[in-house]
């Protein structure tokens, strides 16, 4: 990782609470993608962010979807 510091961490910790584990372990496989990805197989602190936001967003998605749900 290139210039991922703790507060990143720290922000990402916040930003996925309420995850799941299955939610997490893909999060972290982009990430690695993301970074295998470069030519130099780094992740940077702005590709982080833009996979973190990604799932972030799918999530809130997810719980609206789920919210609105009607049972059968």
């Amino acid at each position: 990782m290139s210039d991922v510091d703790e507060d990143s961490l720290r922000a990402a910790a916040e930003k996925t609470e309420g995850f799941s584990g299955r939610e997490l372990n893909k999060m972290i496989i982009s990430m690695q993608a993301a970074a295998y990805a470069t030519d130099d197989a780094t992740l940077t602190r702005t590709r982080f962010e833009e996979v973190l936001d990604h799932f972030v967003e799918q999530h809130q998605q997810r719980q609206q979807w789920q919210a609105t749900k009607t049972p059968h």
